[in-house]
């Protein structure tokens, strides 16, 4: 009997796992928010990971993806923004697309205006909004009021970040007035009673006020948010 390969031109099982041209290996070890067994944690989502093969926030070094790839072979991998970065970077408000969820959503205009004071006098926002990569664009995740201002004041470039969902929690706690925080060096509880989009003020039970640095001070654990 003839074998089931030879019924067809190709053999079926080569033209049914096919992929498109570009369309490079993923696996989830390989992606930065993947948090590793046993539940298969994503530090993006803060859930479980459901696959990366066409996960839009998939994400490898470069080093990773050099280091996995075939030799003599080259992939066309898709083009992804040049800021798959930590910390906070301007970005062109062209490069951004509203989330759906942002869809027939309009901030109060009073929210609007004391942002739009807020930048005036300080010349920049008080926040950076929130995004996320899609495809060669970036996508609007949180922050849409400040986005909104900085539509109002024709800006061109508006500051951003990325990151792990826990991450952007712990920064948005050192940059909101009134959040209670630890310090680990002098292992006192503290107040944020200021804050900038880089930095913010404390004042510790004592009565000392003293300015940190908030993506360094969560790099190496000098203050944890409460």
């Amino acid at each position: 009997m003839v074998g089931i390969n030879r019924m067809v031109g190709t053999p079926w099982h080569v033209e049914r796992f096919e992929r498109e041209e570009g369309d490079a290996r993923r696996h989830r070890s390989r992606c930065k928010y993947y948090g590793g067994k046993p539940d298969g944690h994503c530090r993006f989502f803060n859930g479980r990971c459901h696959g990366t093969a066409h996960c839009r926030y998939y994400d490898e070094t470069a080093e990773r993806k050099e280091s996995t790839m075939p030799k003599g072979r080259f992939l066309r991998v898709r083009e992804i923004p040049k800021s798959a970065f930590t910390g906070i970077q301007l970005i062109q408000m062209k490069d951004i697309e509203l989330n759906s969820k942002f869809e027939n959503k309009q901030p109060k205009k009073n929210k609007i205006d004391d942002c739009i004071k807020y930048y005036r006098e300080h010349g920049e926002l008080d926040k950076p909004v929130v995004i996320s990569c899609s495809g060669s664009k970036y996508r609007l995740e949180d922050k849409y009021l400040r986005y909104v201002a900085a539509k109002q004041l024709c800006l061109k470039e508006i500051p951003a970040e990325m990151g792990a969902i826990e991450e952007l929690k712990q920064r948005d706690k050192l940059r909101s007035v009134g959040s209670l925080v630890w310090i680990k060096k002098s292992d006192e509880v503290g107040e944020v009673v200021d804050a900038t989009m880089k930095k913010t003020k404390i004042r510790t039970d004592s009565g000392k006020v003293s300015t940190f640095d908030i993506l360094k001070c969560l790099e190496t654990g000098a203050i944890r948010p409460l």
